[in-house]
């Protein structure tokens, strides 16, 4: 009894035929396609959201470093007019300071270059802001608003560069 519509063959006479790779593949092509297209379009969505992600950790850890060189900023220049606070001045700058090079970790360069050079400005030029000569204590906040600047300058140009 041969094949026919009303009598599909039977796994008995499937045994000597062999079904080319091709031929399924050409049957089954609306069902490939569609496997390729979920699976290339959940790789996408993982990679977006994995960036997206990303990408709201630096704006926020951007901004909490803007907020605190900007609280840095206004310590030194407070550091510089005489204040009856000036050693707490230079306590809360240290902290406020350290505080920006934590969160500076956390981001991309060249966020973290800059904020050890205004560490390092800070460690040799604090001295000079707590001391009685007026002239040198103005030099020195300007050099260290100059490296606040460059930090600043650093964190937005990061945040710019994000999608």
């Amino acid at each position: 009894m041969e094949p026919s519509p009303e009598h599909p063959p039977t796994s008995a006479s499937n045994a000597g035929r062999r079904i080319k790779i091709s031929d399924q593949i050409q049957r089954n092509a609306v069902a490939l396609i569609s496997l390729c297209i979920a699976l290339s379009s959940l790789g996408y969505n993982t990679w977006r959201n994995e960036t997206t992600e990303t990408q709201r950790n630096i704006r926020q850890a951007s901004f909490e470093l803007i907020e605190h060189l900007e609280k840095f900023q206004s310590l030194v220049n407070a550091m510089v007019y005489p204040t009856p606070r000036r050693v707490e001045l230079w306590v809360d700058g240290w902290g406020e300071l350290k505080a920006c090079q934590t969160l500076s970790t956390l981001l991309p360069q060249p966020i973290p270059d800059a904020m050890n050079s205004l560490v390092t400005e800070w460690s040799q030029t604090v001295d000079v802001l707590r001391g009685d000569d007026r002239s040198a204590a103005l030099a020195a906040d300007v050099n260290l608003e100059k490296s606040v600047d460059r930090a600043r300058s650093a964190v937005l140009g990061v945040m710019q560069g994000l999608d």
